[in-house]
């Protein structure tokens, strides 16, 4: 998806594109990103913010968590929130 490598930018988008609404999907369903973390890690916090969306923000947020080495299978995620 086109716009993903700045879900981890460390500055805040200034406008939608941003981020990823210009590389995400128009129908329904789903939109998802797998990120891939250099080892094994603690998740302390996580930040969602959806400040540049305006009227087409998202209903809401999931985040799961795999701890395999590959890309993970439907079974080897943990739903977190």
């Amino acid at each position: 998806c086109e716009g993903v490598e700045n879900l981890l930018a460390p500055a805040p988008a200034t406008v939608a594109g941003d981020g990823w609404q210009t590389g995400r999907r128009r129908h329904s369903g789903e939109h998802w990103a797998v990120i891939g973390l250099a080892g094994p890690a603690r998740i302390a916090a996580v930040s969602v913010d959806t400040a540049t969306f305006g009227e087409d923000s998202p209903e809401q947020v999931g985040l799961d968590a795999a701890g395999t080495p590959e890309l993970p299978g439907k079974e080897d995620w943990l739903e977190l929130l």
